[in-house]
């Protein structure tokens, strides 16, 4: 099956790439750092000293979230409202190198060295800053058309009725459907990206036809790789949470020991992200190449 054989050479394509991953690791590092620091103090002094968290996980009473803003809420807003230029600079430094990385995977002869990432994210950035822009107004159609007319059904049914269990319920449906729908946008985003590349056209709006007529096309292919892409990375946040639960700050050596394995989380974040690209950009030349010798 070419999804399985796409999942394997992206795979290979990283572990080909690890110069790539960590380059485009250290250019993702600055602003992350940046995020950590401005939103843990006030956060978690709000959720160490809240007595929700054990219950949050070991019975949520769908009472949580009220009582969470209601007595931090203040504090939250305040992190955020301070985090929002970093949030922006992460933006623009996400983008930067994700354009960077589809150049080095259609050019692995540069090596996915630092040149070749700052070529390619030099070069496409803002043709992928106005592909972010158009589908920032798909999303918000999106998002209209999903969450409008249940929103307005539940305003009149429950209006003075209802409570975070009614809520929880009854969008639980609407949001996996959001899930999947976004899935299916996110796969028209990437492979948009790839024709950017591989055409090195500036007609960003040709291109995400092209890139929605081929998902489309090859809906199952498209769609079953990126879910399949998604396992591995899933399953690692899982592990990863346990494992840095896990972590007691007793000393030195165990803050040592609790940072060195972030940053390692944040390292296979950055290589899962060029997995996913390098297996969805093999499943695009499979096809694109197929259309050349033709």
């Amino acid at each position: 099956m070419k999804i399985l054989k796409a999942y394997k050479n992206g795979f290979g394509a990283t572990l080909g790439q690890l110069r790539l991953v960590t380059v485009a690791y250290l250019f993702l590092l600055l602003p992350v750092l940046l995020l950590a620091f401005s939103y843990h103090s006030a956060f978690s002094e709000a959720m160490d000293s809240f007595i929700m968290p054990g219950r949050l996980l070991k019975g949520f009473d769908f009472t949580a979230f009220t009582e969470l803003i209601k007595i931090y809420g203040d504090k939250i807003t305040a992190s955020y409202t301070y985090a929002y230029w970093l949030v922006v600079f992460y933006f623009f430094v996400s983008l930067f190198v994700t354009a960077g990385i589809i150049f080095s995977l259609k050019n692995p002869e540069r090596k996915g060295n630092l040149v070749s990432v700052v070529t390619g994210g030099s070069r496409y950035f803002w043709r992928f800053l106005k592909l972010k822009f158009y589908f920032f107004i798909v999303n918000l159609i999106i998002v209209a058309i999903i969450y409008l007319p249940p929103g307005m059904f539940y305003f009149f049914k429950y209006s003075g009725t209802g409570n975070e269990r009614t809520a929880f319920f009854f969008f639980l449906p609407v949001v996996i459907f959001h899930i999947l729908v976004m899935i299916f946008v996110f796969t028209i985003n990437n492979y948009t990206k790839f024709i950017l590349v591989f055409d090195d056209t500036r007609k960003v709006l040709r291109s995400i036809w092209a890139a929605t007529k081929f998902v489309s096309g090859k809906f199952f292919g498209t769609y079953g790789l990126a879910v399949l892409l998604f396992v591995v990375p899933v399953i690692v946040i899982i592990l990863y949470r346990n494992l840095s639960g896990s972590l007691q700050m007793t000393s030195g050596l165990m803050i040592l020991l609790a940072f060195v394995v972030q940053q390692f989380f944040v390292w296979l974040r950055v290589s899962f992200k060029v997995w996913f690209l390098a297996g969805q950009l093999e499943y695009f030349k499979m096809y694109h190449q197929e259309t050349e010798h033709h």
